[in-house]
């Protein structure tokens, strides 16, 4: 008691708070001690060092039970919104895991909630997954159809020997018994057939307006003066390479169909033009025409309706113009109905220079060709 007598007299009323320790039998303790100036107490504490350590010790176990509460909360709060974060990108990369492009099917905007990037994300995918639908499907089609021309080709190459040699007796027979129509007839029939199994899936323009100069022979002497066709293409043009039976479906439409109800005056004109970066051949007639509902249909989708062969040679060659020269190209029909109609082929001018391996199946840009035209 006497250190603390002491302690307590060292204190004054200038001093703030005084500070000393004490060591005795029972451990070591912090004194501290002031005079209140009202009164003029002495005021002295004692706590001892073993209960400061222990509080001490108290203390950072709680910070550190307080720590571990907050980050097992960072932890939990963290996982909870990576999952509401994440839980979209899941979503899409499952309906994107489940998705048959085959069957044309799209991801719904609803997988991803309201996340405008997702759904922007979502929009391109789908725009994707349609195009390479429609690809599969196009070049479904196409497998088919060059697998059908293949099948018909065969079955059209057992009897082309027996059917070129027997026009070859007919031409023959005429000449021994001078007629020459028959004669005429025998060879041009002999020519088509051998054009047709021949010159298969590319030939020249020349070739192309040949094959034509014989159907027409052959119609003209069938319908004496009925007939009469113009061919206006230049020179320079000759020898570029096409699709093969690309005239002769045309024309056959305007004397099987255009002219059907006329007796004489059939003109059949075709002609060519290189115009703004595109070549244009017009094959035109001034037959019947196309009625609207025709013509409608086939301008909106490309294909005539499917009734009857003139349909269907339209329809051919478009389909196969645009599988080889892409989209934007093939038949642009305009008629009108009792005067005419005139057919624009319309092809890219590169297409003048083009070598005949690009029309191959292998290293055509689409896998293959559609329908024989002629069928």
């Amino acid at each position: 008691m006497s250190k603390l007598e002491d302690f307590s007299n060292t204190l004054t009323s200038q001093d703030a708070i005084g500070q000393s320790t004490l060591k005795t039998s029972l451990g070591q303790f912090v004194i501290n001690g002031c005079i209140n100036n009202t009164t003029q107490w002495h005021i002295v504490q004692i706590i001892s060092n073993e209960k400061i350590a222990h509080t001490f010790h108290d203390t950072i176990i709680s910070y550190l039970g307080i720590f571990l509460f907050c980050a097992l909360l960072g932890l939990i709060l963290a996982i909870f919104l990576s999952r509401i974060l994440t839980r979209p990108v899941s979503n899409l990369c499952h309906e994107i895991d489940i998705l048959d492009p085959s069957d044309g099917t799209q991801i719904d905007l609803k997988s991803c909630g309201s996340n405008q990037e997702l759904r922007k994300l979502i929009d391109s995918f789908n725009g994707m997954s349609q195009r390479l639908f429609l690809s599969l499907k196009q070049n479904y089609e196409i497998q088919i159809t060059e697998q059908q021309m293949r099948v018909q080709m065969l079955q059209f190459q057992i009897n082309h020997h027996f059917l070129h040699n027997t026009l070859n007796v007919i031409k023959s027979l005429a000449e021994i018994h001078d007629v020459p129509e028959i004669e005429t007839i025998a060879t041009c029939m002999s020519e088509l057939v051998r054009y047709n199994l021949e010159k298969f899936p590319v030939a020249t323009l020349q070739e192309e307006l040949q094959q034509v100069q014989r159907y027409m022979t052959i119609q003209n002497i069938r319908f004496p003066g009925k007939f009469c066709y113009d061919i206006n293409v230049p020179p320079e043009f000759l020898q570029m390479n096409l699709p093969v039976f690309l005239f002769q479906p045309l024309v056959e439409n305007s004397v099987e169909h255009g002219f059907s109800n006329k007796e004489n005056e059939c003109y059949i004109s075709i002609s060519c033009q290189l115009e703004n970066e595109l070549l244009h051949f017009l094959v035109a007639d001034n037959g019947s025409g196309m009625s609207q509902e025709q013509l409608k249909t086939f301008q909106c989708s490309g294909k005539a309706s499917p009734k009857g062969h003139h349909s269907i040679g339209l329809a051919n060659v478009n389909q196969r113009l645009r599988s080889y020269y892409g989209e934007e190209y093939g038949l642009l029909v305009e008629s009108i109905p009792g005067e005419g109609t005139i057919i624009d082929i319309v092809l890219p001018s590169s297409a003048i220079n083009i070598e005949p391996s690009f029309f191959q199946p292998e290293l055509s840009k689409t896998i293959s060709l559609s329908q024989n035209p002629s069928q």
